[in-house]
């Protein structure tokens, strides 16, 4: 193993360890079924940290205590005009990088755009390697002079509205038919494809009703048609407990990708949830990261599939353009599986 990925599979597990620290330490917040995430973004772009990075960074938010959700780079601290206080030491957020192996630099989407898209695929499967990098990070609080935020504490009730338009397309255009006949239960059934819930007044509010449908939505994109996971596995089974990691965490993925504010949603779940999956993940670390990859389909996919089917209509310059960044998503996720065979991880 080369030193640089020794040094990065170290500092991943580092990651993982804090991760699994916050889980224990918080439970109540995991046994939700929909995690109470709040997201951190950055503070000189404004973008919100996606997937496992945001996860890892509320993580080190509440073990140090940080109220602010704004994280920068050294460089960016300095271009705010803020000063990394003496003595922080930073937080490692991780993502993937194309390398291109012909032109000796990161690849760029212009390479191949001439290109048909069998020839794009050869370039991509003999050029193109998947390489993990990260960068470090400092909290607004590890900082002197740091600007006041110009982000509003919260979302207005316009903006609250918009979100639950939102989840309402996702549940109405769910490609596994939803029933209120579920009583007390909210499950996805594999063998009749469909989702049952409990009426919709049963819910105390309507956050939990949001948050059950699209978890059990999450757990029905492993359908055969869609994108066919194993869900055979029995209540107790590894099988099981790794499929409920997966819908948790593309539950959060969906938070942060879609804006959909859910933090004060209470969902019954069973703890055997949590300590089922939480023991698998102690066993074999790459159990979360590959979750987490799956995680990441399932949102894209219920993003595409459903949430963008009310937009049907848009121009065919926009059509091309959601095309383009499909196939973008799919070569990378070509990409990343060679990597995973590879690297022995994916995030």
């Amino acid at each position: 193993m080369s030193d640089y990925r020794e040094m990065v599979e170290g500092k991943r597990q580092a990651m993982l360890d804090v991760l699994l620290q916050n889980i224990e330490q918080n439970p109540v917040k995991w046994q939700k079924g929909w995690y109470a995430l709040d997201v951190p973004y950055n503070g000189a772009t404004g973008k919100n940290y996606n997937g496992l990075n945001s996860l890892f960074l509320d993580a080190v938010s509440h073990t140090r205590g940080y109220k602010d959700l704004r994280w920068v780079t050294f460089n960016q601290a300095k271009e705010l005009g803020a000063k990394i206080k003496a003595g922080e030491r930073a937080s490692e957020v991780f993502y993937w990088s194309r390398y291109d192996t012909k032109t000796k630099k990161q690849f760029e989407s212009k390479t191949i755009k001439n290109l048909s898209e069998e020839e794009q695929q050869r370039y991509m499967k003999d050029n193109v390697r998947a390489v993990l990098k990260f960068y470090q990070v400092f909290n607004a609080e590890q900082c002197n002079y740091f600007p006041i935020s110009s982000r509003s504490g919260g979302m207005s009730a316009e903006e609250q509205a918009v979100q639950n338009k939102r989840i309402d397309s996702i549940i109405k255009n769910s490609a596994a038919p939803i029933y209120y006949d579920g009583k007390n239960q909210a499950y996805y059934s594999p063998r009749l494809d469909s989702i049952h819930l409990p009426a919709i007044e049963s819910f105390n509010q309507k956050t939990d009703y949001y948050a059950t449908a699209l978890h059990e939505i999450s757990h029905s994109t492993g359908h055969p048609s869609r994108l066919n996971r194993d869900l055979s596995g029995g209540f107790g089974s590894d099988s099981y407990a790794i499929e409920e990691l997966r819908a948790e965490l593309a539950s959060v993925f969906m938070q942060v990708e879609l804006g959909i504010n859910l933090k004060d949603a209470e969902v019954a779940n069973h703890s055997a949830y949590l300590s089922s999956w939480l023991e698998q993940v102690k066993k074999d670390s790459t159990v979360f990261y590959r979750a987490a990859a799956d995680a990441g389909k399932i949102s894209d996919y219920i993003k595409f599939n459903y949430l963008e089917k009310e937009n049907a209509t848009v121009s065919e310059e926009l059509q091309a353009m959601r095309k383009a960044a499909l196939e973008n998503r799919r070569m990378d996720r070509q990409l990343l599986q060679r990597a995973d065979s590879n690297f022995a991880e994916i995030q």
